[in-house]
């Protein structure tokens, strides 16, 4: 089981980066940064609705989830091929919205019914799977679309294209998956915790997670685009966002192996310091136009957000593990993509203005505040029992 995950994040993710760092450029070069807004907006919208498919696929199961996930999902990044009108931009985030959604609803749902002895193990080898596409996605797109641009006219459409194509491919591997896979609570309703602790934290996870989403959908997508006002060329503006990757596979790997037993809250608050700090440094750089000041803070900066975000889908686990695992999962996500939803509505506003570079206190104690709710959030309440389904 724990191979086949590996490769359904790989299918995932690897394509999923090489979209989106060539969307926004390409899309931006064509005078459709409008558009790309509202594709943005739509897919926000569509995986705002996780709450919901995460009920659907407690029932169906993963297969079912993963079936549909790829195929949405894979239609929807092909899409981004053409920006040709608000039809195509809107229809192109929503199936990705919700293909993308099933996906990672679905392969959480792998990740939690994994041996405990395991699934420690199986999340830092998803995690770095994740980081490892994200570089090499990245990197590839850069040099993917220098090679194409020298064999024909439209090499980042092409290279969309390429990216839908890829995932289409997961759709091969699923059939050998069992069936009716799904995250079921198993406690019995004594063992269940007292009302009030189970809404606070949801309370203090959907704050989190919609803070953290609008937050880094004004600062993500738009990073390659800067790094090209910045005269960084395409080959160039891979390379930086993959060295922040690479950066925090490795610094992430090191803090595992010599810091194991360390507290997982408190080291998410520390790594989160450092993270706003290189933020803070980031979007100053950009201000004044400090390209060599900018593009190390960039690369500090996803170093910093890689071990974040595996210490948060660590203790993400571990709420999960008091009970309605599935709950959980939905919650998580609609919360961050309905954050996604907010800061896609403001990105064209945000870009125009230059927004981040001229309130960076803002948009870092935004960000802080959601690492601090996310730690609030992993101490509330007690662990409880629940085992996984057979």
């Amino acid at each position: 089981m724990a191979a086949r995950i590996y490769i359904f994040h790989i299918l995932f993710l690897f394509p999923m980066w090489i979209s989106k760092t060539l969307q926004p450029i390409y899309w931006e070069q064509q005078g459709q940064l409008k558009l790309f807004s509202a594709s943005y907006v739509a897919m926000a919208l569509a995986g705002a609705c996780s709450i919901f498919y995460a009920r659907i696929l407690a029932r169906t199961g993963a297969k079912v989830g993963l079936s549909a996930g790829f195929l949405l999902y894979g239609i929807g990044l092909v899409l981004r091929a053409f920006p040709e009108g608000m039809a195509i931009a809107v229809g192109s985030g929503l199936t990705a919205g919700v293909g993308a959604s099933c996906i990672g609803l679905s392969l959480k749902s792998l990740v939690f019914q994994a041996d405990e002895g395991n699934k420690e193990r199986i999340i830092l080898h998803s995690d770095n799977i994740m980081t490892v596409s994200q570089s090499l996605g990245a990197f590839v797109a850069g040099g993917l679309v220098t090679l194409l641009a020298l064999y024909g006219s439209s090499p980042y459409a092409t290279g969309l294209l390429i990216s839908g194509l890829l995932v289409l491919t997961g759709l091969v591997l699923i059939p050998s998956l069992k069936s009716g896979v799904a995250v079921i609570s198993t406690m019995k309703k004594e063992e269940q915790p007292a009302k009030w602790q189970l809404d606070k934290t949801d309370v203090l996870l959907f704050t989190a997670f919609i803070i953290s989403g609008a937050c880094w959908a004004l600062i993500l997508p738009m990073l390659p685009v800067y790094l090209k006002d910045m005269h960084f060329s395409d080959a160039h503006v891979g390379l930086v966002m993959s060295a922040g990757v690479i950066g925090g596979l490795l610094f992430k790997n090191i803090f595992i192996l010599l810091f194991k037993s360390s507290d997982r809250g408190t080291s998410l608050l520390i790594f989160a310091l450092l993270c706003m700090l290189a933020i803070f440094a980031a979007l100053s750089a950009l201000k004044y136009q400090l390209t060599i000041i900018f593009a190390v803070s960039v690369i500090a900066m996803y170093t910093f957000r890689t071990i974040c975000s595996l210490l948060i889908s660590y203790l993400e686990m571990d709420i999960a593990q008091r009970g309605r695992a599935e709950h959980i999962f939905g919650l998580t996500q609609t919360a961050f993509l309905t954050g996604d939803i907010l800061g896609g509505i403001a990105l064209p506003y945000s870009y125009e203005s230059r927004l981040l570079s001229n309130h960076p206190l803002l948009m870092v104690a935004l960000l802080f505040l959601s690492y601090v709710l996310v730690y609030c959030g992993s101490r509330v309440g007690g662990r409880l029992n629940v085992q996984p389904s057979q």
